[in-house]
């Protein structure tokens, strides 16, 4: 994993969707990374992890044309190995319009198996005894930025450089347990709905849920009013004012003006959220 080339350009993508075009490559492990409304507003794709087998490649999405990366994304003539796609499937049809085809996503084969943990570096644990190291110090990390150094790089190839082992190990056991007939069911029952509405975290957490109806309300209303200025000025919407501020707000444990909103937001802004808040909560 030193060694990869880093994809930024319209004409080096096509350069290399030619390449794979060359050398006959029929599938790729395919990983990304991107920013949930954690250092920015909004979802979004910030790389795509390639390794082909031989060799590893990076796409810097941010630099280049969408046209060309929903060409790649959508390109039928390639396999793409991946883990756990729900999200990126999600992320790059609400960014892009774009359809993901082609995926085979190895977390069926876990389920096949019911292995007991299910995210994938327990399953690099489990299967191919590989610790992924240095996790923690880029649990956090902000793929938004530019340029992004190269130890990050190599840490983001990591989701990649195993999933065909991963993919040859699980299917010997899967034979070996005759249990192909359910991974052929599994995969053709397989279907994403792309037009399914997703819900935000906090409406399905407990104490959202435990609110009385009128209250659930008013918090839809502050959660929309914090979506608005967290737009406008680009901010993680948790960053501007959070879940937990939310919640106190509506049950009483806390007022308007005491609340902290994030230094970013102007005087002028802030005095207008405490108002509108104001007349929200009666």
């Amino acid at each position: 994993m030193n060694n990869f080339t880093l994809i930024e350009t319209g004409s080096d993508l096509a350069a290399f969707r030619q390449y794979l075009l060359r050398e006959n490559i029929g599938k790729i492990a395919m990983d990304f990374e991107g920013d949930f409304n954690l250092h920015a507003y909004g979802e979004k794709l910030c790389l795509i992890q390639i390794f082909d087998g031989k060799k590893y490649f990076i796409i810097d999405p941010l630099k280049i044309r969408n046209e060309e990366i929903i060409l790649f994304l959508e390109n039928k003539k390639i396999v793409k190995f991946m883990y756990g796609t729900e999200s990126d499937i999600s992320l790059v049809y609400k960014q892009y319009g774009a359809r993901l085809n082609n995926v085979f996503d190895l977390q069926i084969l876990v389920n096949v198996l019911n292995l007991e943990h299910k995210g994938l570096d327990a399953v690099l644990k489990e299967v191919l005894n590989i610790e992924v190291k240095n996790k923690k110090q880029f649990q956090m990390y902000n793929w938004l930025k530019r340029p992004i150094d190269r130890e990050s790089l190599r840490y983001a190839l990591n989701d990649v450089a195993y999933l065909f082992q991963i993919n040859d190990v699980l299917l010997k056991r899967i034979i070996g347990e005759n249990k192909y007939e359910e991974l052929l069911f599994q995969i053709i029952r397989r279907d994403f709905d792309f037009e399914k509405e997703r819900v935000p975290g906090i409406f399905k957490k407990i104490e959202y849920k435990n609110l009385p109806k009128e209250k659930k309300e008013v918090f839809t209303n502050i959660y929309n009013l914090r979506d608005k200025i967290a737009r406008e000025y680009n901010l993680p919407p948790n960053s501007l004012l959070s879940n937990d501020a939310m919640l106190n707000l509506v049950n009483g444990r806390e007022s308007p003006a005491n609340v902290k909103f994030s230094r970013a937001i102007t005087e002028k802004t802030k005095n207008e959220i405490i108002n509108t808040l104001n007349g929200l909560l009666g």
